[in-house]
């Protein structure tokens, strides 16, 4: 056996590997992923964005049917093929902007809250909801920031009691 090298645990019918501790260098690297609030942003924002972009293409083809009228004259399946596609990706880009903003003002926020705090609980996701519904219903005015902060606040405290604690 190589220096290094784990002996295997036989039993009978089954094979067992032993477990290795992790390595400094995986501990700092997993921390640097798990605490940094920028790796963090740009996680969610590309994740969302990802998950934005294709739920907007498969929802998009299905918005806006048109019946054509009787007597209307017969369109060919490529025009109609171009229509679809075109309403997909107008579709799939603005729910992937939509996504990949609430998610990265969210998790910035939350991770924000979380180091100020310097507590990991269900009140960090209701803080961070009533950030992130206020800060994207800005432009509604101040009856539309208060129902964006206590709707996504609820929401992400509902989410977070169901899942628990990630």
């Amino acid at each position: 056996m190589a220096a290094g090298d784990k002996p295997d645990v036989v039993l009978p019918g089954k094979k067992y590997q032993q477990i290795e501790m992790p390595t400094a260098d995986s501990i700092v690297s997993n921390d640097y992923f798990n605490d940094s609030c920028i790796v963090r942003f740009f996680l969610a924002g590309i994740g969302g964005a990802v998950l934005g972009a294709g739920m907007g293409v498969l929802f998009g083809g299905m918005g806006e049917m048109q019946v054509p009228e009787p007597n209307a004259p017969k369109i060919p399946i490529s025009q109609h093929m171009k229509t679809y596609a075109k309403n997909a990706l107008q579709s799939g880009k603005s729910w992937g902007k939509g996504m990949a903003t609430f998610g990265a003002v969210y998790s910035t926020s939350e991770c924000a809250v979380e180091k100020m705090r310097a507590k990991h609980d269900i009140y960090n996701a209701g803080y961070a909801g009533c950030f992130t519904g206020a800060a994207l219903a800005y432009k509604g005015g101040p009856q539309a920031i208060a129902v964006g902060c206590g709707s996504i606040a609820a929401f992400s405290m509902a989410i977070d009691k169901f899942m628990g604690q990630h």
